[in-house]
């Protein structure tokens, strides 16, 4: 009879174990798009400490369905699930923005330590504000 306890036992925290993971899709791919706020300084993006471009400024954020962009783009990149440093740097080359972005299929994240990001997503669509 114990041995029968202790298989249930078992099997129930094992299936309470397994239920309570939430695997993210690795493979999953986001169209992320970085624009800015600061109206009256150009900013540079770097991803990982490589260069992706210049920040197009926007009074409203873009959304993902294009409809209030107009002429100005913001800077799109196809991103796969995974952490990314996400840093701003003025037109002097200082650091004025810097943080971690974590891009999942159930979960996009960030934390930063110096000057501000806002994050949105919706679906495989993210949109990134960053800003001193």
């Amino acid at each position: 009879m114990k041995r029968i306890f202790y298989s249930i036992v078992v099997c129930t925290v094992t299936m309470l174990v397994v239920a309570g993971c939430n695997k993210d899709d690795s493979s999953a791919v986001f169209n992320t798009r970085f624009y800015t706020t600061e109206q009256n300084s150009k900013l540079f993006l770097y991803l990982d400490g490589s260069y992706v471009g210049m920040l197009s400024a926007f009074s409203t954020p873009p959304t993902c369905s294009n409809e209030n962009i107009g002429v100005q783009l913001p800077l799109t990149i196809q991103l796969r699930s995974g952490s990314y440093r996400v840093v701003g740097k003025d037109s002097t080359g200082t650091v004025v923005s810097s943080s971690i972005i974590v891009l999942g299929k159930t979960t996009t994240s960030v934390s930063g330590s110096l000057g501000g990001q806002a994050v949105f997503a919706s679906n495989n669509c993210v949109t990134i504000n960053v800003f001193k």
